[in-house]
């Protein structure tokens, strides 16, 4: 089976980083035989590129991955696959088509589309197209029959046993190159989910899709993380060397026990700085300590809104500004530099509470 991986970043407001979710689809789609390619597209000026794929390498699947600022240049590309080949079955999966699986409906050239964690069920509906089987039974799966949708059973979330025997996500296919050369440092993402319930976040509404009301931590072991950095930079010596990681997890080290092993491995074998995201309510004189010993350059920490309504009735952070100030200052007594990351624009918010959160900013002085 010959699948093709199609990521797209048009018109994105990030600066384009490492797309976790499809390359751990990948990485389990080629360990289990396949032949996989993958194209990027970060303008609409380069869907040839796209012909000229489907035309050269007449793949089985093409599979989108996409957010909801991508999915209308997924449908279009998806288009573009029907025209030059029929038989082509087009899937999508990731964040959108999770959240609202109705939008096969509306879409025509795409076949189907996944929810959820998706890994195992992909593997499935590969097998079955190969075996000349109708994968419309596949768990995770939704697709359009009749102008309406029929949405699949879904498989329970995959826990830290099942994690830990994935393989690590795919960075040779993927052009992860590319990544360290655009964002000067290397990527990774060890955790599923977030116990927070915060209204602007994706994970709340994942949550919902799974009939739960948090959408608790799932990772695997520290071992594994480490393991998987040490394959990248072996993997990618020469090309600008990683000489800074990224942790993007949505909170980092939340499990306290996870953190101190983690970190203890990372000062033996990795010792590179690394930047991780933190939120200032789980902040504690203990936690800063094992940063500062275990190579943390930067914390950024999720500030949001200098008001006290919007942060914490409106975003429900439900927390308190004493606790945003007291996490800036403990990071300054060990040395770890700040990033504050803010969200303005929020409904409801008018000019004065916006204006809180320059003071805000102003009195918490972030790096």
């Amino acid at each position: 089976m010959k699948i093709l991986f199609v990521y797209t970043n048009i018109n994105g407001f990030h600066a384009d980083s490492f797309g976790d979710g499809v390359a751990m689809i990948m990485a389990v789609t080629k360990k289990a035989g396949h032949d996989i390619r993958q194209l990027q597209i970060f303008n609409k000026s380069e869907y040839p590129k796209l012909n000229e794929e489907i035309k050269n390498y007449q793949p089985d699947v093409v599979g989108f991955t996409a957010v909801s600022s991508q999915f209308s240049f997924v449908a279009e590309l998806a288009t573009i696959v029907k025209k030059i080949s029929p038989k082509t079955i087009n899937v999508c999966g990731g964040v959108h088509t999770t959240l609202n699986p109705a939008c096969v409906v509306e879409t025509p050239s795409l076949d189907a589309v996944f929810v959820g964690d998706s890994e195992f069920s992909f593997l499935d509906f590969l097998d079955k197209i190969k075996n000349n089987k109708s994968w419309k039974d596949c768990d995770n799966l939704a697709y359009c029959e009749n102008g309406k949708m029929k949405k699949n059973k879904m498989k329970q979330l995959l826990n830290d046993e099942e994690l830990e025997k994935l393989p690590h996500p795919d960075r040779m296919t993927y052009p992860f190159s590319k990544v360290l050369q655009t964002v000067g440092m290397a990527p990774f993402h060890f955790t599923r989910g977030c116990p927070f319930t915060c209204t602007y976040c994706s994970n709340i509404g994942i949550a919902k899709v799974y009939g739960q009301t948090r959408y608790n931590i799932r990772q695997a072991s520290p071992e594994h993380a480490i393991e998987e950095i040490e394959e990248t930079i072996k993997q990618y010596p020469t090309i600008g060397p990683v000489y800074k990681v990224s942790i993007t997890d949505d909170i980092f080290g939340l499990n306290k026990k996870w953190r101190r092993e983690f970190l203890a491995l990372y000062r033996e074998r990795i010792k590179i700085p690394f930047v991780c995201l933190l939120r200032c309510d789980v902040v504690t004189e203990d936690t800063m300590q094992d940063l500062a010993k275990g190579y943390c350059d930067i914390i950024q920490f999720g500030v949001e809104s200098g008001n006290d309504y919007i942060r914490n009735v409106v975003m429900d952070r439900q927390m308190p500004r004493d606790t945003i100030v007291y996490a800036f200052k403990l990071a300054r007594k060990y040395n770890v530099k700040t990033n504050a990351l803010n969200v303005i624009g929020v409904p409801g918010e008018t000019k004065e509470m916006l204006l809180d959160t320059v003071r805000l900013n102003t009195e918490i002085d972030p790096y």
